[in-house]
């Protein structure tokens, strides 16, 4: 719309202009051509500009569209390997390895903090061996300071930021750009990721957004790993738990069982020192229900859990040890199914 009343404006005013200056016919001519060429040279010159506008926004969105890509590979990447790898130290080294392959980065370490000392520690990384970055952290550390501040940390331009100890060795990597994003485990920051790219600016708003969720991704999966670890010391405790129980109960077993042998030799010999047929009567009768008692105990303590007996075994057992004293006959017999 703008063009167009521009167009009008010029047509309408370079016309009145054109026969004001023009002295005669040929020269009416010729200014009528200058200004039809001028107009031409004009509305191309327009175009050009607006084409190459329109060409570096489309650029600029294919740019975008390619680091989003790479970060959404890499976050699919992460996600995988969290599911299958267990262990924390080969976890990291795996994310560091997938942010180079399918992200593109120049750069990737995951840092510790590194408790009382300060500053932080090199779990894992790829692009450079942790040795090279040595300990990240003091003044103008991107991931010192994500850590401190709980949140993410951007570098648009390496080269014209604040100094840090392990800036020249990213440069010299090819990097010219960073993020630090902390990963927390209940609110705390566990661990730090820092990814580094070759382009400049590469971390807009939607970038750093997508390297926070691979950074949440990382804490829900130390999150996860912490909590198996619990349960699995509390499984171990609860097993060496058991085992304690099953020695006492054995202990117990054995004491009990040498008591009731005690007591039925001194029964028998009890026994043996009286003369009267009624009184020997009844200490043998003492002395059958004290072995009976003998081998039902005997029996619970075979069972290996006391909560579940085998009731056949256990009545046939007791049945069996009383009619043997009181029933030598036989006239009582034991059905069960």
């Amino acid at each position: 719309m703008i063009y167009a009343a521009l167009a009008a404006l010029w047509i309408l005013f370079s016309d009145a202009a054109v026969r004001l200056l023009a002295q005669d016919a040929a020269a009416l001519s010729r200014m009528q051509t200058s200004k039809g060429w001028f107009f031409v040279a004009c509305t191309a010159l327009l175009l050009a500009a607006l084409l190459a506008r329109e060409y570096r926004v489309l650029l600029a969105h294919q740019r975008q569209l390619e680091h989003l890509n790479r970060l959404y590979a890499v976050l699919s990447q992460v996600n995988q390997s969290i599911v299958r790898e267990e262990d924390r130290g080969r976890l990291f080294q795996e994310i560091c390895r997938i942010a180079l392959e399918f992200g593109g980065f120049r750069l990737a370490w995951i840092g510790g903090v590194a408790g009382v000392e300060g500053g932080l520690t090199v779990l894992a990384a790829a692009g450079a061996a942790p040795a090279v970055l040595g300990r990240p952290g003091g003044p103008g550390c991107p991931a010192g300071q994500a850590v401190e501040q709980g949140g993410v940390r951007l570098i648009h331009d390496l080269a014209a930021a604040e100094a840090f100890s392990w800036r020249e060795t990213a440069q010299a990597l090819g990097c010219r750009s960073l993020v630090s994003v902390p990963a927390l485990v209940r609110g705390r920051t566990a661990v730090v990721l820092t990814l580094c790219a070759p382009e400049r600016d590469f971390f807009q708003e939607r970038e750093a957004a997508l390297a926070e969720e691979v950074a949440l991704d990382i804490g829900f999966a130390l999150e996860a790993m912490e909590r198996r670890r619990l349960h699995e010391e509390a499984e171990e405790a609860l097993r060496g738990s058991l085992r304690q129980k099953d020695l006492l109960l054995r202990e117990v077993h054995h004491r009990v069982k040498n008591n009731l042998q005690l007591v039925q030799s001194l029964l028998r010999l009890q026994a043996d020192r009286y003369e009267s047929p009624a009184d020997r009567r009844m200490l043998e009768e003492s002395q059958v229900r004290v072995q009976t008692l003998s081998r039902v105990h005997d029996v619970l303590s075979r069972s290996g859990d006391v909560t579940r007996i085998c009731m056949r075994t256990y009545l046939r057992e007791l049945v069996q040890g009383l009619a043997r004293h009181h029933d030598p006959a036989g006239r009582v017999r034991l059905d069960l199914p």
